[in-house]
């Protein structure tokens, strides 16, 4: 069994059968696959704890470890008092998380622009989330280029409407954002905008979200959002072939099982959430959505035609897209209760 994400000192909230009664506990030690064994910090409790600290009684406990906030259910297996009140818990099969630090912002510096009506500034992102970032620009310089007051105009001018323009490392293309001004601050030398994303094409939104999963600053075992884009994506290609009246590209021809979303479902999907009611659902609905693009690769199709499978695709897409956020929003509500 693999150890879970915890160190030796971490403290524990513990609560003891089904009254919620969250009592503060030290994990001192443990043995991977078997127990863990915590000391239980009695008057950090405001119940007497005599009734509820038995072999078999049901446990809730919630850590923290690196920003995330873990849950387990377990059961206690054993008790000692000699020479402190320890307590043995049945090792964890399943620990649920939930990262705490809301939307990680990534500290860099990339080369940007942004681009208010007509006028283009460039300058640099210093940080960066998947909901927005922080631009900075140069201004009052020797160059005269730049001036605050002028800046500051257009900024408040466009703050609907401003465009971001991005080179993010080992990307060859600019990504380009519309987005919003959040707040802007300004020193001697610099202008800060904080803007926030708002509209961005699914396949920018794919690669900003797989950068910022290589450096962690999205949880990893929840990111539906990346897969519900990486399968936007593929049926905006196979639509964007449609309403074109041209082939589809045969290197979008792929089975169920070898596009992006396929990939995600048959190596970690089934596996993680198989137990989840709408799991086997979401399996068929991809199947029969990979099933209609190949009839209609095959067939020669009329604009009407053409039109009417478009409407089948999105019907069929929106049903699995609708399935994943239930699954989504469950396991969400589960680790909520578990933290």
């Amino acid at each position: 069994m693999q150890r879970i994400s915890i160190e030796l000192g971490a403290q524990l909230l513990v609560d003891f059968g089904k009254t919620v009664t969250r009592v503060k506990c030290e994990l001192i030690g443990m043995n991977v696959g078997k127990y863990l064994i915590v000391i239980v910090n009695e008057t950090s409790a405001n119940v007497n704890l005599h009734n509820m600290i038995f072999k078999g009684n049901q446990i809730t406990a919630r850590y923290m470890y690196k920003g995330v906030v873990y849950g387990f259910k377990s059961s206690i297996t054993y008790i000692t008092f000699n020479p402190d009140k320890l307590i043995f818990i049945a090792y964890p099969n399943r620990v649920e998380e939930k990262n705490v630090r809301g939307l990680q912002r990534v500290e860099c510096n990339f080369p940007a622009s942004v681009v208010f009506g007509d006028k283009e500034y460039n300058g640099i992102v210093v940080d960066i989330s998947k909901a927005g970032c922080k631009f900075s620009v140069l201004i009052n310089d020797e160059t005269g280029k730049v001036k605050m007051d002028e800046f500051a105009a257009k900024s408040t001018a466009f703050s609907d409407a401003i465009r971001l323009n991005l080179q993010l490392p080992g990307v060859s293309n600019n990504l380009s954002f519309i987005c919003k001004l959040r707040n802007l601050n300004s020193s001697e030398q610099h202008s800060i905008l904080g803007l926030e994303f708002k509209e961005m094409t699914a396949e920018d939104v794919l690669v900003l979200y797989d950068y910022l999963f290589k450096v962690d600053a999205l949880p990893k075992t929840f990111n539906f959002e990346l897969v519900k884009t990486k399968h936007i994506v593929w049926v905006n290609k196979i639509k964007k072939s449609l309403k074109a009246d041209t082939d589809i590209a045969q290197k979008d021809m792929l089975t169920s099982r070898h596009c992006e979303f396929g990939k995600w479902l048959y190596s970690e999907g089934l596996k993680q959430f198989a137990h989840l009611e709408d799991m086997p659902k979401i399996e068929k609905v991809h199947e029969e959505l990979h099933n209609l693009v190949f009839e209609i690769k095959k067939a020669n199709l009329s604009i009407k035609q053409r039109q009417e499978s478009i409407v089948a695709i999105d019907k069929i897409s929106n049903e699995l897209i609708k399935l994943l956020n239930n699954i989504e929003s469950l396991i969400n509500t589960k680790v909520e209760g578990a933290s």
